[in-house]
C-alpha cells in the first residue's frame, strides 16, 4: 500500500479568523526592503492557485479557502475548497457525515505511451487529501461508494486494453470486443486499516455499486459474458459472509449500468440496455431481494436515448431518473438534461425538471440528488483553439429553486462531483493541468 501521497489542504495552513479581525501571532522582527523582494515569487505563487480556486467574483483569498468564512456564489455558498490534487477528479461521494469525500483521480497522460493513468481513489477534505488505494499500472479504481456507517468503501476495479469500444458507448460491440475489454472486481476498503479485498469478480465490465440502506447488503450491476453471448444483471453480495449471487434479467438484457435501492432495502431497480427484433430499448427493471424475481417497469425504444442516473423521492414514495436524447453519438454536447419521475406500480413517467446547456456529454455532467428533487449539469461552450467544449458552469435545480455556480476562469473546465447525503450540497470539480485540480463544495439553500 502506498502511502505517501498525503496533500495538505490550503485550508489547513490559515488560522480561524475572529470577529474582528484579531488573530494572536508570535512576536517576530519584520524583514527588511531585500528580504521583502525575494519573498515576491513566492508570495505569487502561493496567491494565484488561491484566485484559481475562487468564484468569478472572488473574496478574498483567505476566506475563499476558509471553512470558517464562507462566500456566496449566486444563491450558492461556498464552504470549502481543497488544494491542488495531482490529476483529472472523475466520480465522488460524500461520507456520511459530509465532511469529506472519496473521489477518482485519474494522473496526467504518459507522453511516451500516450496511454492514460489509472484511477486511483483518494480521500479528500477541508485539511488533508491522500491517494486512499494503489495497485498495478493497468487497473483503474472507480465508482466508490461509502457505506452508511462511514467505515467502509466499495468500489469497482477494471482491467483492459484501452483501445476497444466501451459497451457502454457503443451497446452493439461483439461479445470479443467486450470480454477482452473489461475484466472487473467489487472490492471492500476498510478505511481504518486502508486495506481492500475483492467480494466478487467476473469477466466482464462491473457498474453502479450500491450499499442497502442499512449496509447489510452490496449490490452492483453486472454483466457476464459468456462464449456466444452476453447478460446483463444484478450481483448481490453479503460483506460479512462473502457470500455473493448473479441474478440476470430478461435474456433479451445485455448490459445494466446503473442501479438504486428502494428506501426499504427489500428490492432494486436497475437500468439495462436490450436489444429486441433489430431495436434498442432502454428499459427499468425492479429486482425483488426475498424472491429474487425480476419485472420490467419501463422500457423506450429509442436508441439515442440515454437514462443516466436513478434515485428515489420519499416524499413521492416514486423513482426518479435522469434523461437526455443524443442525436449523433460522436457529438461532444447535448441539448438539455431531464429529471423525471416515475410511478413504478403504473409504469409511467413525468417530466419535472429540465436544465437546458449544451450539456458535456462525460462523465460528471449530470448528477441527481439523493432524494431525488434535485438535479445538477455542467454546461458547456465551445472555446477558440479549443478542441472539446469546456464546462463554463454547474447549473443545479432543487423543487422549485435554482441557481448557477460558475467556473473561476478560463481554460479551466468543471464538472459535478456529487450531491451530499442530505441533499444540501454539491460538490464541484475545477480541472486545471498546470495548476493542479480542486474540488469546491458549495451549500445550497433549499430545504429538504
Amino acid at each position: 500500500m502506498n502511502r505517501d501521497h498525503d496533500q495538505p489542504g490550503l485550508g489547513s495552513t490559515l488560522p480561524k479568523r475572529a470577529d474582528r479581525g484579531d488573530v494572536e501571532r508570535p512576536a517576530v522582527s519584520k524583514p527588511g526592503r531585500a528580504a521583502k523582494l525575494a519573498m515576491l515569487p513566492a508570495y505569487v505563487a502561493l496567491v494565484l492557485p488561491l484566485c484559481v480556486a475562487g468564484c468569478s467574483s472572488a473574496p478574498p483569498p483567505n476566506q475563499a479557502i476558509s471553512p470558517n468564512a464562507p462566500s456566496d456564489v449566486g444563491r450558492a455558498r461556498l464552504q470549502w475548497t481543497s488544494g491542488p490534487l495531482p490529476g483529472s477528479i472523475g466520480k465522488g461521494t460524500f461520507s456520511p457525515d459530509g465532511e469529506e469525500l472519496v473521489v477518482e483521480l485519474r494522473g496526467s497522460e504518459d507522453q511516451a505511451t500516450q496511454e492514460a493513468a489509472p484511477a486511483r481513489l483518494w480521500l479528500v477534505g477541508r485539511v488533508m487529501a491522500r491517494c486512499i488505494t494503489d495497485g498495478p499500472s493497468s487497473i483503474s479504481h472507480l465508482d466508490p461508494q461509502w457505506d452508511p456507517v462511514g467505515s467502509r468503501i466499495a468500489y469497482v476495479t477494471l482491467e483492459g486494453p484501452r483501445n476497444l469500444p466501451s459497451p457502454v458507448a457503443r451497446p452493439s460491440a461483439d461479445v470479443g470486443q467486450i470480454k477482452s475489454a473489461f475484466v472487473s472486481t467489487l472490492r471492500l476498503l476498510d478505511l481504518s486499516t486502508l486495506e481492500s479485498r475483492n467480494v466478487q469478480g467476473i469477466e466482464g465490465p462491473l457498474f453502479s455499486p450500491r450499499w442497502s440502506p442499512d449496509g447489510s447488503v452490496l449490490a452492483s450491476c453486472a454483466t457476464v459474458v459468456g462464449p456466444e453471448s452476453v447478460r446483463g444483471g444484478v450481483v448481490v453480495v453479503n460483506p460479512a459472509t462473502g457470500a455473493s449471487e448473479w441474478h440476470p434479467l430478461d435474456e433479451s438484457v445485455h448490459l445494466t449500468t446503473l442501479l438504486a435501492w428502494l428506501p426499504d432495502g427489500s428490492a432494486l431497480v436497475v437500468r439495462g440496455t436490450a436489444t429486441r427484433d433489430r431495436n434498442v430499448f432502454r428499459e427499468l427493471y425492479t429486482f425483488d431481494l426475498a424472491s429474487s424475481s425480476t419485472a420490467r417497469i419501463y422500457s423506450r425504444a429509442n436508441s439515442a436515448w440515454w437514462l443516466l442516473e436513478l434515485a428515489f423521492d420519499p416524499r413521492e414514495s416514486a423513482l426518479c431518473f435522469v434523461s437526455c436524447e443524443i442525436g449523433d453519438l460522436s457529438s461532444t454536447a447535448i441539448e438539455s438534461a431531464v429529471l423525471f419521475s416515475c410511478d413504478i406500480e403504473a409504469g409511467t413517467a413525468r417530466e419535472i425538471a429540465r436544465l437546458t446547456g449544451p450539456v458535456g456529454w462525460m462523465l460528471g455532467s449530470w448528477c441527481i440528488s439523493p432524494d431525488g428533487r434535485g438535479l445538477a449539469v455542467a454546461v458547456s461552450e465551445v472555446v477558440p483553439d479549443v478542441t472539446l467544449p469546456l464546462a463554463s458552469a454547474v447549473l443545479w435545480r432543487y423543487g422549485q429553486q435554482s441557481g448557477r455556480i460558475p467556473q473561476p476562469r478560463r481554460p479551466l473546465g468543471c464538472h459535478v462531483v456529487a450531491w451530499s447525503g442530505d441533499s444540501r450540497r454539491i460538490a464541484v470539480a475545477y480541472e486545471d493541468d498546470r495548476a493542479g485540480s480542486r474540488i469546491a463544495v458549495y451549500e445550497l439553500p433549499v430545504q429538504p
